[in-house]
């Protein structure tokens, strides 16, 4: 049945602990679900606020819990200990006052799609992060990091660089809309649903795969990228949305992949494996070095810097 409850304490080793119905908990003390996986329904009256206080221990299983359009705050320094973790909430508060050791899949949403999302301090997004937040996110251990809902329509600011460097990171959102904050991370896949304006973001990333397809309309798929380093392609899929690639003057690597957009813009010291790719490009095709005074080569044989 469902519980309402101010505080919650469990000790389950010999199994999971599920808790699905629409139960109003405003405190989880200790809970300790080394049994089995530990699952929280929280959304009485569609949403009721939770206050983390204590240790969640549910090594080698899962946690995932859901406050629906209320937040989850931590308070005091709680360590949450799980392979999978999910928190699925209106926002999260003092993120940064825990611990979170998670082995696998660290999945961090808002419960409504629409609602927008902020990274850094100065960000506006109502499901935010501030950088001591995001630093915890980083030190998690996870095997990926993912922010936002799978179909995830809000935009997403971002106020600060956000620092997820050499971590495989997912970005689920409408529109981005920053070129003036880099966005670090070892493989970075943006999943966009723009309905305000084409996306642009800037990167310090060893490989992208994007889709923006998403988008309300052309305009809206549309993606600009302004890479710092030397940068992999994995799939690029704007749909009739142009596609701009600029990793200043550093290369820019192919797999095999398909890159679809509308216009398309590749903008590098060279371009490397470009056979290995399929490009599905419905307007013009754009290939250029950022420097002006590179060599061009055209051939095997060919001796210039940009080189096809």
């Amino acid at each position: 049945g469902v519980m309402t409850v101010a505080a919650l304490n469990i000790t389950n080793a010999s199994g999971a602990t599920t808790l699905t119905q629409n139960n109003a908990v405003s405190n989880l003390g200790a809970v300790d679900s080394t049994g089995g996986n530990f699952t929280l329904n929280n959304k009485q009256g569609g949403g009721t606020a939770l206050t983390i206080t204590d240790t969640l221990d549910a090594t080698g299983h899962n946690i995932d819990i859901d406050t629906g359009v209320a937040a989850i705050t931590f308070s005091g320094t709680p360590t949450v200990t799980s392979t999978n973790l999910t928190l699925t909430s209106s926002t999260l508060t003092d993120l940064n006052l825990a611990t979170l050791s998670t082995s696998g899949n660290l999945v961090l949403k808002p419960s409504v799609t629409s609602s927008t999302i902020g990274l850094g301090d100065t960000s506006t997004g109502t499901f935010n992060l501030v950088d001591n937040e995001i630093a915890k996110v980083k030190s998690s251990g996870a095997t990926s990091i993912t922010i936002g809902a799978s179909n995830g329509t809000g935009v997403l600011d971002i106020g600060a660089p956000v620092d997820l460097a050499a971590k495989t990171v997912t970005l689920n959102s409408g529109q981005i809309n920053e070129s003036g904050d880099a966005i670090s991370a070892g493989s970075l896949t943006l999943n966009l649903a723009s309905s305000t304006g084409a996306n642009a973001v800037k990167t310090t990333v060893d490989s992208l795969t994007a889709n923006t397809t998403g988008g309300t309309d052309a305009v809206n798929k549309g993606i600009s990228v302004d890479e710092t380093n030397a940068l992999t392609l994995n799939t690029i899929n704007a749909g009739t949305g142009a596609v701009d690639i600029d990793a200043d003057d550093n290369a820019i690597t192919f797999t095999a992949n398909t890159i679809t957009s509308g216009d398309l813009t590749l903008t590098g010291s060279t371009l490397t494996d470009l056979d290995l790719a399929t490009l599905a490009t419905s307007g013009a095709l754009v290939a250029k070095p950022k420097v002006t005074s590179s060599t061009i080569g055209l051939g095997d044989t060919s001796t210039g810097t940009f080189n096809l």
